[in-house]
């Protein structure tokens, strides 16, 4: 199954980081990162629920 994917722009320092961080645990970079987002969704799991009740589009919900 191929996912869609999307082009994220991220600090030199946060690719370097990143790509040792892939080096050390041998996994690609792409593993790493998606590990790290579920593991935050899972910890505000519910008040992004919320944020997806109260929204027609919540991607598209600013900062204040």
């Amino acid at each position: 199954m191929s996912e869609e994917t999307t082009t994220l722009k991220i600090s030199l320092s946060t690719h370097k980081r990143l790509k040792l961080i892939s080096i050390v645990e041998k996994r690609t970079m792409q593993d790493v990162i998606d590990e790290m987002v579920k593991q935050r969704y899972g910890e505000r799991r519910t008040e992004i629920e919320d944020l997806i009740k109260s929204s027609t589009n919540p991607t598209m919900i600013k900062d204040k």
